[in-house]
């Protein structure tokens, strides 16, 4: 376990009836949202509103399990990858710069991978 003197909320899950991540069909993606309102509305595009139970918190500590301890990977929009670097920055984490540079907190879409900004 990590100490993390800044642990933020990074963004917001969709999580279905069996308390799994609801994501894009087709896909191991882990999709996170910068509301709890476009996590809804994925669920929604993602044909699965009708099994979604709840959205959730997701923390830096839990995007750093994901990543460092696991093999998995978040797929993020732009604010939740934009947070995501300022919090590992204030926690002393390094980020790829080449990737940050390429964030842009105003995108919705999925475009940023969690794997790619904290591999340096």
């Amino acid at each position: 376990m990590r100490k993390l003197k800044h642990n933020p909320i990074i963004g917001y899950l969709a999580i279905d009836l069996t308390m799994s991540v609801i994501g894009p069909a087709g896909t191991e993606w882990d999709p996170v949202f910068a509301t709890e309102d476009r996590a809804r509305e994925a669920a929604k595009r993602y044909g699965q509103e009708k099994y979604l139970l709840m959205t959730s918190e997701l923390w830096l500590g839990g995007v750093l399990g994901v990543v460092l301890d696991d093999t998995g990977d978040i797929q993020m929009d732009g604010l939740c990858a934009q947070r995501l670097v300022r919090a590992c920055q204030r926690n002393g984490i390094a980020v790829n710069q080449a990737v940050v540079k390429t964030i842009d907190a105003k995108e919705e879409e999925l475009r940023y991978s969690s794997r790619q900004i904290l591999t340096v």
